[in-house]
């Protein structure tokens, strides 16, 4: 009776271990899948990484060098520190092995590190031996594909082209037999058939070579290996029509400033004219101001108006603040200035004989004989 009360303790302890052992199962493992081929399992985090983190972290970087035509299972290399087993992909790090890791199996960390190695060398081997002639084969069927269809999109822009240009030439010489009917003078319109064609001819090459330069782009990223000089090309074309696109955007606040400005002074001209047309009609008057004054003040005020109009939304036209810009338009002020010195000097002498009323309207001129 004795043993046993000295028996049920034991029991009780041995029962709450095994319900201790129940209650906290191992963590699942999150496996590393290389093609559908899973290689080992991660049961614990690294670093900041959740297991499932860690171990897609390390599948993506396997399917990467997988897909490398160039790989090599030589490549491979593990380097033990004191505290860190690392396995290398030549200069890459492709995943580390600490003591935690080990701590879930029976094996110390080098052990374990060595292990995985050796299923990476074994099993990687397999499947890019495997794997790699059929992918290649389906890459190389997936190019010639993209290159028949480059094919048939390129004969049908030369036979549409071919159309286009026929019946573009029979309308035009059609529309000129019509007017050469009438008798309108056509012989100088047929100067321009060579024009026609040659536009027509080089649009249809910018179109193809455009397709052909698209098409590169998509035939280099079937290859893994050259998916890099694939986005390279399409980077030459997105890159500038996304500035290009941004620019336009961030350009609206500053063209609808300019919109603004420009419908104001549209709105003051037309008040001004109309008060420039009643004037001139006799409407009303104001004190030493005659009639025949109206349309040169308009003209005047419309002159500096537009001027004024211009000076407020420089700053707002793009590249206004480039000094190209501002070095082309005071060059072009400059040839403005000495080109039209004699134009401005009769402007002004004008001006000076209209406003002194040197003439008036129902004055009469003899130049010669003729008055």
């Amino acid at each position: 009776m004795r043993r046993l009360f000295l028996i049920l303790p034991l029991l009780m302890l041995a029962l709450a271990g095994m319900g201790q052992v129940i209650k906290n199962p191992p963590p699942k493992g999150e496996p590393v899948v290389v093609r559908n081929d899973t290689l080992f399992q991660f049961y614990t985090g690294q670093g900041l990484f959740s297991a499932k983190e860690r171990a897609d972290i390390v599948t993506n970087r396997l399917n990467t060098i997988m897909s490398h035509l160039d790989f090599s299972i030589d490549s491979l290399k593990l380097q033990n520190d004191s505290a860190v087993s690392v396995i290398y992909y030549k200069s890459h790090i492709l995943l580390a092995v600490s003591d935690k890791d080990a701590s879930y199996s029976e094996l110390d960390r080098k052990q374990l590190a060595a292990q995985y190695l050796g299923i990476l060398r074994t099993r990687l081997r397999s499947l890019f031996e495997t794997n790699n002639v059929k992918d290649l084969l389906i890459n190389v069927g997936e190019a010639i594909a993209v290159i028949i269809v480059l094919f048939f999109l390129i004969w049908g822009i030369n036979r549409s082209f071919r159309l286009i240009k026929f019946k573009t030439l029979r309308a035009w010489e059609n529309r000129m037999r019509k007017l050469a009917e009438k008798g309108a003078p056509v012989r100088y319109a047929h100067r321009f058939l060579p024009f026609i064609s040659r536009a027509l001819t080089v649009a249809r090459l910018l179109i193809i070579v455009l397709l052909v330069y698209l098409a590169l782009p998509v035939l280099f990223l079937i290859f893994p290996w050259t998916k890099p000089i694939s986005n390279e090309l399409l980077g030459y074309v997105v890159n500038p029509l996304k500035a290009t696109l941004l620019s336009i955007v961030h350009y609206i606040p500053n063209l609808l400033t300019i919109v603004v400005i420009f419908a104001i002074t549209f709105y003051i001209l037309k008040l001004v004219k109309f008060f420039a047309d009643e004037l001139g009609k006799g409407s009303f008057t104001i004190k030493n101001f005659y009639p025949e004054w109206a349309s040169p003040t308009y003209n005047i005020i419309r002159v500096l108006l537009y001027a004024f109009m211009f000076i407020v939304i420089f700053p707002y036209l793009p590249g206004s603040e480039s000094k190209v810009f501002q070095g082309v338009t005071v060059f072009v002020g400059v040839l403005f200035s000495f080109g039209s010195s004699s134009a401005i000097a009769n402007m002004v002498a004008g001006i000076v004989l209209t406003y002194n009323r040197a003439f008036k309207i129902g004055d009469r001129i003899q130049a010669g004989n003729v008055i």
